[in-house]
């Protein structure tokens, strides 16, 4: 997972964001996040993924009422699978990052538009290769 600042995002870098519990952290359309498993009964099944976002486990309502559930960190198996999308995914810099039809010369035009999107979409769940 990043912490910190994530000035990434801006640049339209292809970025896979791991270990989430909830449906946050990544950007733009070519973003992968990897949530942690959930769980809500000992020998209850574990939701990742898609199955996760389904039943709510992502949104922070999933819990029992006595606030209880337990959640699964990434796997070494995931973690790579999640490296090697993103590594065949960014292979082609130019297929996710067109060359600019123009270029200003200073001053340039640089800035953030605010508010920030907040809505991330559900397919942000789903590795950018399968989309």
């Amino acid at each position: 997972m990043i912490h910190g600042p994530m000035i990434i995002f801006a640049f339209g870098v292809p970025t896979a964001v791991t270990d989430l519990n909830v449906l946050a952290g990544a950007w733009n359309p070519q973003d992968y996040i990897l949530t942690q498993g959930f769980q809500r009964e000992r020998d209850g099944p574990i939701y990742r993924q898609l199955e996760a976002a389904d039943i709510g486990a992502l949104t922070g309502e999933w819990a029992l009422p006595d606030g209880t559930f337990t959640l699964y960190r990434n796997t070494a198996a995931e973690l790579l699978a999640a490296t090697t999308e993103m590594f065949n995914t960014t292979t082609d810099c130019v297929a996710w990052r067109p060359p600019p039809a123009y270029m200003p010369r200073l001053p340039r035009p640089n800035g953030i538009l605010m508010p920030l999107k907040t809505n991330r979409p559900r397919d942000l769940l789903i590795p950018p290769s399968r989309r």
